[in-house]
């Protein structure tokens, strides 16, 4: 019976996952429509053929103003996605039930992907688990914002990227399409390049895959750069620039540009040491609102540290190298960045490279789990409760 159960979750895991973690995302959302909905107008004005937003309510605050229209800084990407919701349901979309739905997806293709990686299937699960509820992406893909939304549309296309090029022989048009739309969802993914391009040549060693993989990542995002023009005049002007020089919007000094070296302290300090703060009365606890670290978030990480296996692994090896470059190129724009966050559990931007963490710390699980490693990933389910839970109870 152990073993039929076994075969029928290999079988149908990807479906079981997906519904689980819907159902757990849709309960952790307290259910009110998401009004902070860049991404909503920016579908909306599409199918309308307009690239500005006309009307927008006076709470979306990060528009960038010029020539007196009122365009969407962020990626694209997500807009794009939302387009086929609002064509049915207009403006009563609700960005966040969008974000809770592909977010429960999301933990279906980490399963996925994760079964291209490691043969046990304890461990396979172990990893999905942490990545689904073992980390900041359930409380941010069930809140569900657009700021939100644009990790659960990247982690999306990364994700359906690292299944392809993990495959023995993945198409180069389909991983750097993927990778496109990851990078147009949240810019600064277009840094985890090396690990894509070098992958699939090692498993290819085909010209002609490669130049697919750079023709179908690059179109895209010459497109974006047309976007731009269209909007400001400029292929390189994304907007961001235009509305953090529009001084009071947010809370945080720009004067020495979007990044600088001594932004590093500050940050590095709430991404890898800050704890919660200190409430002296029940519960005591409170998660910092600018953020906290993430060996806190999700301890089992740990254990990534493990992640190159024994020497005769060769490709588990590669891997593991490859996975940890991305992390790190993926690591510094958060690290030299002028803003760490407001009124987020944990450092919002680790999604950015949460899918390669994940992918270490199974490798790093060695194929086995121990009652260690399966309290560690419980120790983080918990933490992330406690701040799902959070939230629901305080409504900030």
């Amino acid at each position: 019976m152990k073993a039929f159960l076994a075969r029928h979750f290999q079988k149908f895991g990807f479906l079981y996952l997906f519904l689980l973690a819907f159902l757990v995302y849709l309960y952790s959302n307290n259910g009110q429509y998401m009004r902070f909905n860049y991404y909503t107008h920016l579908a909306f004005s599409f199918l309308h053929g307009s690239l500005s937003v006309d009307n927008p309510p006076v709470w979306l605050t990060e528009l960038a103003h010029v020539n007196g229209q009122n365009y969407v800084r962020f990626g694209v990407a997500p807009g794009l996605v939302l387009m086929p919701f609002v064509a049915f349901f207009g403006m009563d979309t609700n960005e966040a039930i969008v974000s809770l739905l592909l977010g429960a997806l999301d933990v279906a293709l980490m399963w996925w992907v994760l079964g291209k990686v490691v043969r046990n299937q304890k461990v396979r699960l172990a990893g999905t688990v942490l990545f689904g509820f073992g980390s900041v992406f359930w409380f941010h893909a069930s809140y569900g914002n657009s700021w939100y939304f644009a990790h659960v549309v990247t982690t999306l296309f990364l994700l359906l990227a690292l299944g392809e090029v993990l495959k023995e022989k993945p198409l180069g048009y389909w991983v750097g399409f993927c990778l496109a739309g990851a990078a147009l969802s949240r810019y600064t993914v277009i840094l985890a390049f090396p690990f894509f391009a070098y992958l699939l040549w090692r498993k290819t060693r085909s010209f002609s895959q490669l130049t697919f993989f750079l023709l179908f990542l690059f179109w895209p995002l010459g497109l974006n750069g047309f976007y731009n023009f269209l909007r400001f005049g400029s292929f390189n002007e994304t907007g961001y620039a235009l509305v953090e020089n529009q001084s009071g919007i947010l809370p945080f000094d720009t004067s020495k540009g979007l990044f600088h070296w001594s932004y590093f302290p500050f940050n590095f300090s709430v991404y890898f040491l800050k704890g919660p703060d200190w409430l002296g009365r029940f519960p005591f606890f409170e998660p910092n609102q600018l953020g906290m670290s993430l060996f806190l978030t999700s301890p089992a990480i740990v254990y990534a540290a493990k992640a190159f296996g024994k020497k005769e692994e060769i490709e588990k090896k590669v891997l593991a190298g490859l996975c940890w470059l991305s992390v790190f190129l993926l690591v510094l724009p958060s690290v030299f960045y002028f803003y760490v966050g407001w009124k987020e559990f944990g450092w919002r931007y680790s999604l950015d490279f949460m899918p390669f963490l994940v992918i270490l710390t199974t490798l790093g699980f060695r194929e086995k789990m121990t009652p260690l490693k399966t309290l560690l990933v419980a120790a983080c389910v918990l933490v992330n409760l406690w701040g799902v839970v959070y939230w629901r109870l305080l409504n900030w």
